[in-house]
């Protein structure tokens, strides 16, 4: 279990260093995180809220704070799901939920 752990943590580390260069994050496209969103994330969060995914992102006590805490959410999630998402659909991901939901700069 560690090893998977410290796997996850290596590429939220990376993911959070794209966050700040220019390239394929800095282009992420939110249409296609709303598709990978809707396939892979939105029963899940449905079936914890009575049916409503988008209420895991609109709830008063959420946690992320910032555009980064949400990539790295998505990422941690994208690993222990299985998803096998690349890092740039991690960004798409991220990106529908900041410009839907939280709307960080």
């Amino acid at each position: 279990m560690m090893k998977k752990n410290q796997g996850c943590m290596q590429r939220v580390v990376v993911l959070l260093v794209l966050m700040g260069v220019s390239g394929p994050v800095a282009a992420a496209d939110a249409e296609k995180g709303r598709v990978l969103h809707d396939k892979a994330c939105a029963a899940c969060h449905a079936s914890r809220f009575g049916g409503d995914a988008s209420r895991i992102y609109t709830r008063p006590d959420h946690k992320k704070k910032s555009k980064q805490e949400v990539a790295a959410m998505v990422a941690f999630c994208s690993q222990n799901l299985g998803t096998q998402w690349f890092d740039e659909e991690v960004a798409d991901v991220t990106e529908y939920l900041n410009k839907n939901f939280y709307k960080y700069p």
